[in-house]
């Protein structure tokens, strides 16, 4: 049977498994940092990605690059996470040469933070502007708990083609076919690079699920110079 078969000679998702322990390790500091971040958004009354009783610690990480707020570090600076660390930095190479990217260019986990959605609770759409590498680690995903949603980067290429009218998204919220659905469960980790569009479903189920996100970055806008000038040099091809 001669059956289609899918290609994807240029893969820019990846997706690994980590056991995080989070019930005996890491949910109590967690909800304490997260607390901290509801605080101070109230305080401020800020607008976040996070809808509908979401709740985001990135208000913290803008702060603590500046050493504006010390009061807890940023998750990749956590000890419970020192083990994690160690597994994601070993993973960066590998990801970087799936892309073609110099896998021994300087880089850096420059930011990271945690999010909590309650039931109903999701993440708007949104990208990691100037970011190398988005990671999203999936603390805890209870059932229903929802999916992550990345956006076809293709999309403006699309209005030159005769596609169904169910496509594009609506005004209305309904999501078109330009999001892709990645399945998420507790102790995935996801890989994606930064500029993908990206956000989550709703939380259907009645437990809170826990996202965190790090940001691996080049070490400095020197290194990324250095890259572009490289490969700007090289001669053109026919």
């Amino acid at each position: 049977m001669n059956q289609l078969e899918i290609c994807n000679p240029w893969p820019t998702v990846f997706k690994k498994k980590y056991d995080f322990d989070f019930e005996n390790k890491l949910k109590p500091k967690v909800i304490d940092y997260l607390k901290s971040a509801d605080q101070f958004i109230k305080s401020m009354d800020m607008e976040t990605p996070e809808k509908n009783g979401g709740v985001t610690s990135v208000v913290l990480s803008n702060l603590q690059q500046h050493h504006e707020y010390k009061s807890h570090n940023m998750p990749h600076e956590w000890p419970e996470l020192a083990e994690f660390k160690k597994f994601i930095i070993l993973s960066i190479p590998e990801i970087l040469r799936k892309w073609h990217c110099d896998p021994g260019i300087d880089r850096d986990i420059s930011r990271s933070w945690i999010n909590v959605h309650p039931q109903g609770a999701y993440t708007m759409d949104h990208n990691h502007y100037g970011v190398l590498m988005a990671i999203a680690a999936y603390l805890y995903v209870p059932k229903n708990g929802g999916n992550l949603l990345l956006k076809n980067p293709l999309t403006p290429y699309k209005f030159g083609e005769p596609m169904h009218q169910t496509y594009f998204s609506e005004d209305g919220g309904r999501d078109g076919l330009e999001w892709s659905s990645i399945n998420v469960e507790t102790g995935d980790v996801v890989f994606f690079p930064g500029w993908v569009n990206h956000k989550t479903e709703k939380n259907s189920s009645k437990e809170n699920r826990f996202v965190m996100s790090w940001n691996v970055s080049f070490a400095s806008m020197t290194a990324m110079g250095i890259a572009m000038n490289k490969y700007s040099k090289r001669p053109a091809s026919n």
